[in-house]
């Protein structure tokens, strides 16, 4: 039985980032947008610290406080382009700009580490399995209490009698 369960164990890579996004609108076009992350970028790799420069740039909200940090993050939390743009990346560097649906980006990979998450991964099922298995007694009561208050009216013709008259 250990065998199996060390066989089912659930390790994700999980990467700690850090964003500075800037949105474009009437006033702030996409190229724009990107000349501004490339500045910013140029200034990040000239020792500016990436933390400060998000606070003071970063058109989002909710990270621009905390210096753009989004905390430890795995692969199926990223946003997909967000994900495209770690993959490859080295702990410590800063990707190019690039695009998202909510706007243009620049990414700090602080670090990545692995982590079991096989007790969460688990939970998730275990809840997972219990709601499909509720979803599925919800709908066999319902369909039940349909069949039962459903009035069915069986009228037969009898086109044997039509033919004779």
């Amino acid at each position: 039985m250990e065998d199996r369960r060390a066989a089912e164990r659930h390790v994700v890579t999980q990467s700690h980032i850090r964003h500075i996004m800037i949105q474009t609108n009437e006033v702030v076009t996409d190229s724009d947008a990107r000349k501004r992350l490339q500045s910013l970028r140029q200034r990040i790799e000239g020792g500016a610290s990436f933390e400060a420069l998000a606070r003071a740039n970063s058109d989002d909200k909710a990270t621009a406080a905390d210096g753009g940090d989004m905390g430890w993050l795995g692969p199926q939390e990223m946003p997909p382009a967000v994900r495209r743009a770690v993959e490859g990346m080295q702990a410590g560097s800063v990707s190019r700009a690039f695009k998202s649906r909510n706007g243009w980006h620049l990414i700090q990979l602080v670090e990545q580490r692995r982590k079991d998450t096989t007790e969460a991964y688990r939970r998730n099922q275990a809840a997972e399995q219990l709601r499909q298995r509720k979803e599925d007694e919800e709908l066999e009561l319902w369909l039940r209490q349909l069949r039962e208050e459903a009035y069915v009216d069986y009228r037969l013709d009898n086109p044997a009698g039509a033919a004779n008259s």
